[in-house]
């Protein structure tokens, strides 16, 4: 009986060490850029992902989705940062439906397969999300980061799993709206022209 109620004991114990060491991971995830942005309607526009490394960790896999406006923004490609992690069948998709971007993904699972080594204190470049931008009022987040427990992750060595909860608050995109157009200067000589036209006009015509 108190060989059981020791071991119930070491194995309580063992959970809370390992919770613990659960809510001690502090990486982070945050987006550039932040906050509001003005561009020109039909501008190539590009969002980098970072994975901010609070403690020196080593890096196995990752996978995450990203949700994105659909009205403001056309979805046009991914682009990842320099990783020595593998590709190996994950291939970004886009979810039309759903205004997704999915399987962003790079996963080092195989022996002999390189880990990404994270340095305290560094952003890591995941990948840049590259968009055109339709137009549109500064509303909310333009992109954003969500989570699909089926399929997103992030693994660090040893096999520590780690949900979006634990790595990305939200609140922390970019919004985008269209800036004012400038009046070239060709139109204003042109009008001032006119003006002055209309001004010798009415003077020979007195």
């Amino acid at each position: 009986m108190i060989k059981m109620r020791n071991y119930l004991l070491l194995s309580i114990l063992t959970i809370c060490l390992f919770c613990s060491a659960q809510q001690a991971q502090a990486h982070y995830l945050w987006l550039d850029p932040t906050g509001q942005e003005t561009v020109q309607i039909g501008d190539n526009i590009s969002i980098d992902v970072y994975l901010h490394a609070d403690t020196d960790d080593s890096l196995v896999m990752w996978g995450i989705t990203a949700g994105f406006d659909n009205i403001e923004l056309t979805y046009s490609s991914i682009d990842f940062g320099e990783t020595v992690l593998g590709q190996n069948f994950y291939l970004p998709t886009y979810n039309s439906e759903e205004s997704t971007i999915t399987d962003i993904a790079r996963i080092s699972l195989f022996p002999g397969d390189p880990l990404e080594e994270l340095t305290a204190g560094e952003d890591f470049l995941l990948f840049t999300a590259n968009f055109t931008y339709n137009g549109g009022i500064l509303d909310g987040e333009d992109m954003w980061l969500t989570w699909n427990p089926l399929a997103d992750s992030f693994e660090f060595e040893p096999f520590a799993i780690y949900s979006l909860d634990d790595l990305y608050t939200a609140g922390s995109g970019v919004d985008f709206a269209a800036s004012a157009v400038p009046v070239p200067g060709a139109f204003l000589l042109l009008g001032s022209g006119l003006l002055g036209f209309i001004g010798i006009k009415r003077k020979t015509g007195k």
